[in-house]
């Protein structure tokens, strides 16, 4: 399984939000960093077509996924960090209904959306109204909801947000275990939860992916340019983030 970005740009006017990305993804976590508009949300966007691009293509197993449409969005799934939930609807029916939006069929929804109320901890609150629900709670029904039709590339925006740090290493386990067969895309602030279950860290900055890989090895390459005022035992992935934050690199 591949999803290849070749050279994709986005521009809104004369502002460059996404400046010729070219990478290529496979099974496994992707943990994808930058601040407020290095193309993180773009880039998202631009993978669930829910933007046009303005040059480049992105590839899923070698074809275009515009070229494909409806068959690459039955095998993506998509977590989007606003939380777009009825209100007056229960766990247990919103799940439902979005499985019927996606294609899986009834009477395997229905097993499915019982693993998954486990899964995200939500089994004793299923007959709940969603606008009962805290925004943590919401998060578990839209992680829930993006992997309803066990898709192949799956892309979450701030997943544990608002989770408690209890909740935050279970969803973190369960992504990580997603990944085993499927391309995962994470977008997050939290840098300690892909730390420790991303493949690669892409590190974007003003609309270019400025380094890729494995977090042993982003950190080993900052200190090897740093002051050496840490012990490389000592650095982390915040290191990383911040040194390409600051201005060190271009």
């Amino acid at each position: 399984m591949e999803l290849e970005f070749k050279e994709l740009t986005k521009k809104y006017g004369e502002n460059l939000a996404l400046d010729g990305f070219t990478t290529t993804l496979e099974n496994g976590v992707y943990g994808l960093l930058g601040p407020n508009g290095a193309g993180k949300s773009t880039l998202m966007n631009l993978i669930t077509d829910n933007i046009k691009r303005t040059s480049g293509s992105i590839l899923y197993n070698g074809k275009d996924i515009l070229e494909l449409g409806a068959k690459f969005r039955q095998k993506l799934g998509y977590m989007p960090q606003q939380q777009g939930i009825y209100g007056n609807m229960t766990a247990k029916e919103f799940l439902m209904y979005m499985s019927s939006v996606k294609g899986v069929k009834r009477s395997d929804a229905k097993k499915h959306i019982e693993q998954l109320l486990e899964i995200v901890n939500l089994s004793d609150v299923a007959g709940k109204k969603l606008a009962e629900f805290s925004g943590g709670m919401k998060q578990r029904v839209m992680l829930a909801q993006a992997v309803m039709n066990e898709p192949e590339v799956i892309i979450l925006d701030e997943p544990t947000a608002g989770l408690d740090p209890k909740e935050r290493i279970r969803m973190r386990d369960f992504i990580k275990e997603l990944s085993e067969n499927k391309i995962v895309l994470l977008a997050t602030h939290v840098v300690s939860d892909i730390e420790k279950i991303s493949k690669e860290i892409l590190l974007m900055k003003k609309g270019s992916l400025v380094q890729k890989g494995t977090p042993e090895n982003l950190i080993k390459n900052v200190w090897q340019k740093s002051d050496k005022s840490k012990t490389i035992e000592q650095m982390d992935l915040e290191d990383v983030y911040m040194f390409y934050l600051d201005d060190n690199e271009n």
